[in-house]
């Protein structure tokens, strides 16, 4: 698919819009690589103790949520629907209790 002629700006390492997603992310994102307004925008919410994370998913894609307390040592969150699965297109909401004082996450995505 890259560095083909079908390809937008070439390689799959390149950012040809500056957004600093490669074109391999923005293409599992399911984002256009050509436009930097165009991003993956997970959000997450804090209530009562409670952690929410949530992302949209596009067609064939394996995510998984991953949280580190020091952005050095990452392990899968342990909540239910974080088990990379295929899921069908569309939004995602994982949610489980904020294990100590400061958290992290981090979603990887794959091709199914």
């Amino acid at each position: 698919m890259f560095g083909t002629g079908t390809s937008p700006a070439g390689a799959s390492a390149a950012d040809p819009d500056g957004d600093g997603a490669s074109n391999w992310a923005e293409y599992l994102a399911g984002t256009a690589p050509l436009d930097g307004s165009s991003m993956l925008k997970p959000t997450i919410d804090l209530e009562a103790g409670l952690v929410s994370v949530g992302f949209d998913v596009p067609e064939n894609r394996i995510f998984y949520v991953e949280t580190s307390t020091d952005l050095t040592t990452w392990t899968t969150w342990n909540v239910a629907g974080n088990n990379g699965m295929a899921v069908h297109a569309g939004r995602v909401e994982l949610s489980g209790p904020l294990l100590g004082e400061r958290r992290f996450f981090r979603l990887k995505l794959s091709e199914n």
